[in-house]
């Protein structure tokens, strides 16, 4: 009897550490992603038909003396090298942190076993985050320097929807007890 005890107690605590962590680590993914596209995309956008004649002519003498090197040199002398090179990294620590929360969700998911009221423990730490989220990029005037458009808006309702379904996703798949 005490030792059923004591491992409902750690299923309990173990659900809320897990829950916590996935739901805290989409918030933050989330935030982060919205934050990069706000920033790089645009920046992206307004350097990749930047280029004067001068650079055109530059890139074609290059090419003359060595084929291919006038465009590998356009590329890395780009203003906008650096962005794609961070769009880049940070969507490979984007994916990295999401396989993270998977590992996660798939531990939770054998913690849980398909048990109601875990489940629904679950889902109060998620609304609680989401709406978390929801103030983070909702409040304030702007959000981390950047100013809240047409484009903010859009994006962060995309953003906030893919976040707010996947955590659904894994609601349900633990309610029923299956894997995602």
């Amino acid at each position: 009897m005490v030792q059923k005890g004591i491992n409902y107690l750690l299923r309990f605590l173990g659900t809320i550490g897990l829950s916590s962590a996935i739901c805290i680590s989409l918030s933050w993914i989330s935030v982060g992603v919205l934050y990069l596209v706000m920033t790089l995309v645009p920046r992206f956008l307004s350097n990749m038909f930047n280029f004067t004649s001068a650079d055109v002519a530059s890139d074609v003498m290059k090419d003359q003396l060595i084929p291919g090197w006038g465009t590998l040199s356009s590329i890395v002398n780009d203003p906008n090298f650096s962005t794609r090179v961070s769009m880049i990294l940070y969507t490979i620590i984007v994916v990295i942190a999401l396989c993270i929360v998977g590992f996660l969700v798939y531990l939770l998911m054998k913690v849980v076993k398909g048990n109601k009221f875990f489940t629904i423990l679950f889902a109060v730490i998620a609304v609680m985050l989401i709406l978390y989220t929801f103030v983070i990029m909702y409040g304030g005037d702007d959000f981390y320097g950047i100013e809240k458009g047409w484009g903010f808006y859009l994006t962060s309702i995309i953003v906030f929807g893919l976040l707010s379904i996947i955590k659904i996703g894994i609601a349900t798949s633990l309610w029923k007890g299956e894997e995602l």
